[in-house]
């Protein structure tokens, strides 16, 4: 839950970047605040880092599978990846297998 809740801080507080690696910095910083262990924080940031499903970098623990398949389901409900094809960030083919993928 506590990658769920914080996968998407960096968006919330409107720090420019990648969004996956810089929320796992960010969630490290609170996650530090409130005194968790070097072993959450690591399980935490890991599954951050992997939740976009980029071919180089895919989640491992059930974990980590869920929040990306939650994240994924979630643009569903709103104009994401119809705004991805519109503003042609990826080519026909790219942009299905990585839909398929995600």
């Amino acid at each position: 839950m506590l990658g769920v809740w914080l996968h998407d801080l960096q968006r919330i507080r409107g720090v420019e970047g990648d969004h996956a690696e810089i929320g796992a910095v960010e969630s490290e910083k609170v996650l530090k605040e409130y005194e968790y262990d070097e072993e959450t924080i690591k399980a935490v940031k890991d599954i951050i880092l992997a939740h976009r499903c980029n071919s180089d970098l895919m989640p491992e623990t059930i974990e980590g599978k869920i929040l990306a398949s939650a994240d994924a389901t979630s643009h569903y409900i709103n104009d994401f990846y119809i705004n991805i094809a519109v503003l042609g960030q990826r080519n026909t083919e790219e942009y299905k297998k990585w839909v398929l993928e995600k």
